[in-house]
């Protein structure tokens, strides 16, 4: 994927999540993730997944797509990459709570795009400490 393309697309995602408050199924990090890989040429199919709106429902969903978590879904879609050679616009995983993963859109300097448990709304986060990060722009596999 070409920088232009990144930064349009990365910039997409940023005005349409950036201030909306979390709603599971609706506006997650799973779902940011989703829409952002579109933008980048890049989906993955979630569609066997169906709905849901509660953390377990979220962890069925990701049951019956064939991934253990979204680290898996991750792994198995696309390159994996050092956090420190991150670009803006690909994705990071933070170490968190969240049984089945926190997913972020990377923007560049340490930060991201992410729900963070202590605003309302998808906020921009100071990354520091990334557990691992996949590049956007192709699928793998």
């Amino acid at each position: 994927m070409d920088a232009v393309r990144r930064e349009r697309a990365t910039e997409a995602t940023k005005e349409e999540f950036f201030g909306t408050k979390f709603k599971y199924g609706r506006n997650d990090c799973a779902q940011v993730a989703r829409k952002h890989a579109i933008r980048c040429g890049c989906a993955f199919n979630s569609s066997e997944g169906g709905n849901y709106s509660t953390p377990l429902g979220a962890k069925r969903a990701l049951t019956r797509m064939g991934y253990e978590n979204l680290r898996d879904l991750m792994d198995k879609n696309y390159e994996v990459i050092a956090p420190a050679r991150a670009l803006p616009g690909d994705i990071i995983e933070l170490e968190g709570d969240e049984v089945i993963g926190t997913l972020v859109v990377y923007l560049g300097n340490q930060k991201a795009l992410s729900f963070h448990e202590t605003q309302d709304a998808m906020c921009i986060v100071q990354i520091l400490e990334p557990a691992r990060a996949w590049r956007m722009g192709k699928k793998i596999g």
